[in-house]
């Protein structure tokens, strides 16, 4: 096919072959225009079936033809689809139900270095082995996940769509029809991509049957990333449990990074180091001990012997709107060091962030924690006579070389409940160091809130005092009765 483009439909190619085994059935070398190759047959082609190089702007379309190999011998079967043009080139093409049957030497489905992935539809085909898939994007990311919703069958009677895959190479990918099979089968160290779409109950699976616990006690040791595929939105209404909630810490890390919630909470429980980055969490959930929860990454108790790193939790920039009746946003229990900075936190049914420590379980009293840069608002919804706080820390018994760091975050309540402070309470932090600098208090003055515990309460051996507040009102120079002067 030249430049220009053309159409080759209803030819049977068979047997293409060349002494150099690099004949290829149908070849669009620097393809321009469009070209469409339609209700073909090709039986033991030697290089590639239908190999095209697009440059910007061509139109490739590879529809309802029937690829197979029989192995010959002298016939090299490359690849029966190979699409590949310069890097991140904007060229369209659909290649869609076609049957690809048979073993090829190297692929069945390559296509590389597209621009715009919106352009490019390569779903709804029946490829007899999965792992002779290839997609790459403009960028080289591995887009394999395109490739679904696939047919189960060369009848193209039943789709096929799998919740998650991991890479085994730049160039290939396993496909798992549940996230606990993808658990199952990763290694320590893999990234468990989810595939695009809304995941429930049957779609995240089970570890185990009730009662068994083979392969819940083999997950929980593998440290894991869990994450979108590349550009992939997707979202899980049913509640997502990681770990093993037996106050036993592994020496493990779990990341879990730009995942929707919705009606549904997040637990991640007893990984020494856990990561959660991007999520967003709406419309509340179930769980009555909260929307995103964290505990037990500092057990006295170890799963294994040697040495563990540092317990260290951190969550980074998500958003949590709403929670069930009695639930915190974020619920983190005997944790080691935490860094909590840039979410949003809103409508929470009782805290906004609360901490937890139980001495009989954790084993770190000397902590670092920081708590900065994060928008806690509407707290409490209910305003009841036990309400919750933006922030409610219970360290337990804080070692003297412990450092608290409160700083930079904004807290916004229309209406105060009935349980004071409102804001934040702060208990066993004994002689740790505590900053509450430069947080906005509902926008008021450091006059007003400063040793106020209408706003916050901290147990220190010393007083806890601000040296400055954000707010956009400005502090009086003077004061005569209940008046107060600005000038």
């Amino acid at each position: 096919i030249n430049k220009a483009g053309g159409t080759v439909q209803n030819v049977v190619f068979e047997d293409i072959h060349n002494a150099a085994n690099n004949l290829s059935a149908v070849y669009a070398s620097g393809l321009e225009g469009t070209a469409t190759i339609t209700g073909c047959t090709f039986d033991n082609c030697d290089w590639d079936a239908i190999q095209a190089t697009p440059v910007a702007g061509a139109v490739l379309t590879i529809t309802g033809n029937v690829f197979d190999t029989d192995n010959t011998d002298g016939v090299q079967q490359q690849r029966y689809v190979h699409i590949q043009s310069a890097a991140n080139v904007d060229f369209t093409s659909t290649v869609t139900g076609n049957v690809m049957k048979g073993d090829t030497k190297q692929g069945a489905l390559e296509a590389y270095f597209f621009a715009d992935e919106e352009k490019i539809n390569v779903s709804h085909n029946y490829i007899e082995d999965m792992a002779d898939v290839c997609i790459l994007d403009g960028t080289g990311a591995l887009r394999n996940d395109m490739v679904f919703p696939a047919y189960k069958d060369a009848e193209k009677t039943e789709l096929y769509q799998p919740v998650a895959m991991i890479a085994t190479s730049a160039y290939s990918a396993d496909y798992y029809p549940t996230l606990a099979a993808a658990l199952i089968g990763a290694k320590s160290g893999d990234t468990i991509q989810i595939l695009a779409g809304t995941w429930g109950e049957d779609a995240i699976g089970k570890l185990d049957e009730e009662g068994e616990y083979t392969n819940a006690n083999i997950v929980r040791y593998k440290s894991l990333t869990i994450q979108p595929a590349e550009g992939a939105e997707v979202t899980f209404t049913s509640t997502l449990s990681l770990g093993y909630d037996d106050s036993s810490t592994a020496n493990a890390t779990m990341t879990v990074k730009n995942l929707n919630f919705d009606g549904a909470s997040l637990a991640l429980s007893n990984y020494v180091q856990v990561n959660v980055e991007g999520c967003t969490f709406k419309n509340g959930t179930s769980n009555t001990a909260g929307t995103l929860i964290v505990q037990d990454s500092c057990c006295k108790n170890h799963k294994t012997t040697g040495d563990y790193p540092a317990s260290q939790v951190t969550i980074k920039n998500c958003t949590i709107d709403g929670s069930n009746d009695g639930a915190s946003g974020i619920r983190i229990r005997n944790s080691g060091n935490v860094t909590i900075t840039g979410n949003v936190i809103k409508n929470t049914a009782h805290n906004g962030i609360l901490f937890e420590s139980n001495g009989s379980v954790d084993n770190t009293p000397v902590k670092t924690v920081s708590i900065t840069g994060n928008a806690i608002t509407e707290w409490d919804v209910g305003n009841v006579a036990d309400g919750g706080r933006a922030m409610r820390l219970d360290f337990g018994t804080l070692a003297a070389d412990s450092a608290v760091t409160i700083e930079g975050n904004l807290f916004r309540k229309d209406e105060t409940g009935l349980d004071k402070p409102d804001f934040m309470k702060i208990t066993g932090a004994g002689a740790a160091t505590v900053s509450l600098e430069k947080n906005d208090w509902n926008n008021e003055l450091r006059s007003t809130v400063s040793g106020n515990s209408d706003y916050y309460t901290v147990d220190t051996a010393t007083p806890v005092a601000l040296a400055a507040v954000v707010t956009t009102k400005k502090e009086p120079v003077a004061q005569i009765g209940e008046t107060r002067y600005y000038s």
